[in-house]
C-alpha cells in the first residue's frame, strides 16, 4: 500500500509541474475505488498548502522535482500525512506479520477509513453468515442420520459347546489357527497275553474246583445291599459238591451264632435259618426257620442266592466273560490280568485279573463297574488256584462286594451230620 502511494506521489508531483492542475480553484485527491479503478473526486475540505515546487527549466521538458528523502520516508503529499497539521512520521512502520486470511480478509488491516471500516464489516458479517450457513447444515445432517442400536457385547460361549470350524471352508487367506485338540488318554489295555494268562487261569481253578470233593473255610463277607452298605461278617463256611449243600455259621460279632443251611432236594427244597443275635427282637436268638430261598427274609440282607454260594460260581462268571472275548462278543481289553499282587489277606502273592463290567453283564451293577479276581498262586496251599478274593466296585470305586477264603481245607471229609441243625421251633 505504501508502494502505492508513493507511485501516486511522484504522479502528482509531475503533472503538477506540468502545470497541468493550475486551472483547478480546488485541490483534489485519488480515492481507491472499490470497483479497482481510481477516480479523481473533490474533497470537502481545502487541502493545505505545501512547499512549493519549482520545476526546473530545461530544454527537453519538465522534469519533476529532486527530493531528497530520508531512507524510510515519504515526500509530504496534499490530504496525507506530512501537512502541517500532520507531521510526517519519522520512519515507516514495519510491515504487520502476515496472519494466513482467505480472499475475502485482503482489506483487514485497512480500517483506517470509514468507507473500508464498512467494507471490513460487510466481509465479516459475510463470512459469520457462512459459517452459521455451514454450522446449521452440519447439524441438520447430524439430526437427519440414523441412529444405530447400541452395540451388544456377544455372550461368551461355553468351552464345551464351541462352534466347530472347517478348515476346508475358510478362505486360504482367512485360516484360523485352531489349538490343538487334547490328545486323548491312554486307556488301560490288555497286553497281546493277556486273554491267554486269564483263559490258563480260570481253567486251572475249573479243574481244581471239580477235583475238591468239599472244604471248608472261613468266609469274611462285605456288602452294599441296596445301597445301604451291611456290616462286615466273618462266618465258618463248609461246601459239598454232591449233593449240593452249604452251611454258613456267623462266628464274629455281628449276628453271632446265626446259621443258614441248604441242601439241594432235602428239606423240601427250603433254607433253614437259625436266628443269631440282634437278628430279630421279637423272635431273639436261637429261633429256627425254615424259608423258601427267595423268600425276602432270606435276600434282604445279601446280593446272591445260598445256591451260589462258595467259589464255583465266580469261576463260571470268568470263564463266561473269556469266552466271550475270546468270541469277539465283547472287548478284549476289558479283561487284563493284573500279574502277582501283594493282599494284605494271604501271605504270599496272588495272580489278580480285572474285569470291566458292562451295564448288562450283572443286573446288580446296571451301571457297570470293575470286579477283581485273586487266584492262590501258592502250590503247596490248599486253595492253590481257586479264586480266594473276589472284589466288585462301582464306576466310581465304591466297594460293593467283598468276599474272602482264608484257613482254607480241602478235602473236608464232611458228611450229612455236618449240614444238619438244631434251633427253637
Amino acid at each position: 500500500m505504501h508502494v502505492r502511494l508513493a507511485l501516486v506521489a511522484l504522479s502528482l508531483g509531475s503533472l503538477a509541474a506540468a502545470g497541468c492542475f493550475r486551472s483547478l480553484k480546488k485541490d483534489t485527491a485519488f480515492v481507491n475505488d472499490p470497483t479497482g479503478k481510481d477516480k479523481v473526486v473533490a474533497p470537502t475540505p481545502p487541502l493545505p498548502t505545501g512547499k512549493a515546487l519549482t520545476p526546473a527549466p530545461s530544454a527537453g521538458g519538465v522534469k519533476p522535482p529532486k527530493l531528497e528523502l530520508a531512507p524510510g520516508t515519504l515526500p509530504p503529499l496534499p490530504g496525507m500525512p506530512g501537512t502541517p497539521s500532520n507531521s510526517p512520521p519519522v520512519s515507516v512502520p514495519d510491515a504487520p506479520k502476515a496472519v494466513p486470511r482467505d480472499a475475502d480478509d485482503e482489506l483487514l488491516g485497512m480500517d483506517d477509513d470509514p468507507q473500508r471500516k464498512g467494507i471490513l464489516q460487510r466481509l465479516r458479517e459475510r463470512r459469520e453468515e457462512k459459517e452459521k450457513e455451514k454450522k446449521e447444515r452440519e447439524e441438520k445432517e447430524k439430526k437427519d442420520r440414523p441412529v444405530l442400536p447400541p452395540a451388544v457385547e456377544p455372550k461368551k460361549s461355553e468351552p464345551d459347546k464351541k462352534p466347530a470350524v472347517d478348515p476346508q471352508k475358510v478362505e486360504p487367506d482367512k485360516k484360523l489357527i485352531l489349538e490343538p485338540e487334547p490328545k486323548p488318554q491312554p486307556k488301560p489295555t490288555a497286553s497281546p497275553g493277556d486273554l491267554k494268562t486269564v483263559r490258563g487261569l480260570v481253567d486251572e481253578a475249573a479243574k481244581r474246583f471239580v477235583a475238591i470233593p468239599d472244604f471248608e473255610s472261613k468266609l469274611t463277607k462285605r456288602e452294599t445291599v441296596s445301597g445301604k452298605k451291611q456290616p462286615t461278617e466273618e462266618m465258618r463256611f463248609l461246601f459239598r459238591q454232591e449233593p449240593f449243600s452249604v452251611r454258613l455259621t456267623v462266628t464274629g460279632e455281628h449276628g453271632r451264632g446265626r446259621e443258614v443251611v441248604f441242601v439241594k432236594g432235602q428239606n423240601n427244597g427250603k433254607l433253614i435259618i437259625v436266628t443269631g443275635e440282634g437278628d430279630n427282637r421279637l423272635l431273639g436268638a436261637g429261633k429256627k426257620l425254615e424259608l423258601d430261598p427267595d423268600n425276602p427274609l432270606a435276600t434282604s440282607r445279601t446280593r446272591g442266592k445260598i445256591e451260589d454260594s462258595g467259589i464255583g460260581r465266580p469261576i463260571r462268571v470268568l470263564s463266561k466273560f473269556v469266552e466271550e472275548a475270546e468270541a469277539g462278543k465283547r472287548p478284549a481289553d476289558s479283561i487284563r490280568s493284573l500279574g502277582k499282587v501283594e493282599r494284605k489277606e494271604f501271605g504270599s502273592p496272588v495272580d489278580g485279573v480285572e474285569v470291566t463290567l458292562k451295564t448288562s453283564d450283572d443286573p446288580l451293577m446296571p451301571k457297570g463297574g470293575k470286579r477283581q479276581y485273586y487266584f492262590d498262586a501258592d502250590p503247596k496251599s490248599p486253595s492253590y488256584r481257586l479264586p480266594v478274593l473276589v472284589i466288585t466296585s462301582e464306576p466310581d470305586g465304591a466297594e460293593v462286594e467283598y468276599y474272602c477264603f482264608t484257613d482254607f481245607k480241602a478235602p473236608a471229609k464232611l458228611t450229612d451230620a455236618d449240614f444238619v441243625v438244631k434251633g427253637k421251633r
